[in-house]
C-alpha cells in the first residue's frame, strides 16, 4: 500500500463525476435534510461537490491518504477532512463519530497487497471499517469499476507490479487510462463484489446496479469480456 500512497500523493488525478449519477439520483431521493456523508478515498473533492450542489446534504466529509489531496478537497468544498487509511482499525476512534452514508468510491481495486489474495483480504478489511462508520439505519454505498474474466484482472495485477519494479512512473498504452505500471490494481467483477459485501452483519441491499460499458479494442484484446460500473447500496439494520 505504500507505493499506490505515494503514487497518489504525487498525482492526485481527478477521475470522472459521471460514474455517480445514480448515487446522486438515490441520494436525492431520500429524506436528507440534516443527513451527513463520508467520501472514503475523496480526493480531490469533486465527488463531494457533486454531493454538495445536486442534495441536501450539508454535513460532509472526506477522508484519504494523501496531504495534498485533502488540501484540494477543502477548497472544492466545505467538509470535514480527515487523513488516514480506510485499512485503519482506529479509524472510527480517530473520526470519533459515525455517518448516515459512507460512499466507498473506486477505492478497493487501490488496496492492494503482494498477491490477489492478500490484495482480497484488504478489501475485504477495508469494507468492514468503512461499515463501522455507518450508523444505524444508514447506507454504505461503494461504487467500483468491475471487469471479467478473473484471469484478465490477474494477468493485470502481476503484470503491473512486474513493469512497477522497473519504473515509478505511469506507463501509458494506447491511452491515458490504459497503463501498465504504477498504480497496481486489483479488480473484482460485479458478481464478486456483490458476495464480499453480503458478508457485512445487519445489511440488507438497497440497490444493486451494473452498468456495462463499451470496451474499446484494446480492451478486448486484452481479454476483457466484461467492463462495468457497479453501484451496491447496503442499509445497516442493527
Amino acid at each position: 500500500m505504500g507505493a499506490t500512497t505515494e503514487y497518489f500523493e504525487k498525482n492526485t488525478p481527478v477521475y470522472s463525476k459521471g460514474r455517480y449519477a445514480k448515487v446522486v439520483e438515490f441520494l436525492r431521493e431520500q429524506d436528507a435534510d440534516g443527513a451527513s456523508l463520508l467520501d472514503v478515498g475523496c480526493g480531490s473533492g469533486n465527488i463531494l461537490r457533486l454531493i454538495a450542489d445536486n442534495t441536501h446534504i450539508a454535513e460532509l466529509g472526506g477522508l484519504d491518504v494523501s496531504p495534498n489531496y485533502l488540501e484540494q478537497c477543502a477548497q472544492a468544498v466545505p467538509c470535514e477532512t480527515y487523513l488516514g487509511s480506510i485499512l485503519d482499525d482506529s479509524l472510527r476512534t480517530s473520526i470519533g463519530r459515525s455517518y448516515r452514508y459512507v460512499l466507498v468510491g473506486a477505492v478497493l481495486h487501490h488496496l492492494v497487497g503482494s498477491t490477489r489474495r492478500a490484495s482480497l483480504e484488504m478489501a475485504r478489511h477495508g469494507m468492514v471499517n468503512a461499515w463501522h462508520l455507518v450508523r444505524a439505519g444508514g447506507c454504505l454505498i461503494v461504487m467500483e469499476p468491475t471487469f471479467r474474466p478473473r484471469l484478465m484482472c490477474t494477468s493485470l495485477f502481476h503484470v503491473k507490479r512486474v513493469v512497477s519494479r522497473f519504473t515509478r512512473r505511469r506507463v501509458s498504452f494506447l491511452g491515458r487510462w490504459n497503463n501498465l505500471g504504477e498504480p497496481i490494481v486489483s479488480y473484482f467483477s460485479h458478481d464478486e463484489l456483490l458476495v464480499e459485501l453480503a458478508h457485512l452483519p445487519g445489511a440488507t441491499t438497497v440497490l444493486d446496479i451494473r452498468k456495462r460499458k463499451a470496451r474499446p479494442l484494446v480492451w478486448r484484446l486484452a481479454g476483457v469480456t466484461e467492463r462495468s460500473d457497479s453501484i451496491l447500496i447496503l442499509r445497516k439494520t442493527e
